[in-house]
């Protein structure tokens, strides 16, 4: 019979498994990403940012008086709140909630996976980790990746 304390162990070794591939997930997405400058969809995002720091923060991403109640406003808004962290609006500030989200939805599938055993927690990460879209799209600002993590935390704890 498996102990109490082992089992709180194992458990406390995926958290701490998951813990660390969110950190190496979150260095892979924010790599070499500061001094980039910011095209195609960036530019719109940015765009949204500066317009808050300028007007001050509206719910809905707005540009030249125009919102766009089709972009989620918490994206945005916690782009602009980096920005005022950091002190100015750059690639770092414009994607980390894109990398925060990205690395949850790594790490939650790392966890979802260890219901079944490690190994297919790690395979289901490192799958993840190495699709090259995935890695793209979480390199630059995609409101999409907060649904993606949403999504997975929600399955995760529907197992228990």
């Amino acid at each position: 019979m498996v102990n109490k304390n082992t089992k709180m162990i194992e458990k406390k070794r995926d958290y701490l498994t998951a813990l660390l591939i969110f950190i190496f997930a979150m260095i892979i997405f924010l790599s070499a990403n500061f001094h980039q400058e910011f095209l195609g969809m960036e530019a719109r995002w940015a765009l949204f940012v500066k317009y808050m720091h300028d007007t001050g923060p509206v719910f809905f991403p707005t540009i030249f008086g125009h919102p766009y109640p089709d972009y989620p406003g918490l994206f945005s808004m916690l782009s602009y709140w980096l920005a005022l962290i950091f002190g100015n609006l750059n690639m770092f500030t414009l994607n980390f909630p894109t990398a925060f989200c990205a690395g949850i939805t790594v790490m939650f599938t790392y966890l979802i996976g260890t219901l079944h055993s490690k190994r297919t927690g790690l395979y289901a990460a490192l799958l993840l980790l190495g699709t090259v879209h995935f890695v793209q799209s979480a390199r630059t600002p995609n409101p999409d990746f907060m649904v993606a993590a949403l999504t997975t935390i929600i399955f995760y704890f529907s197992y228990f």
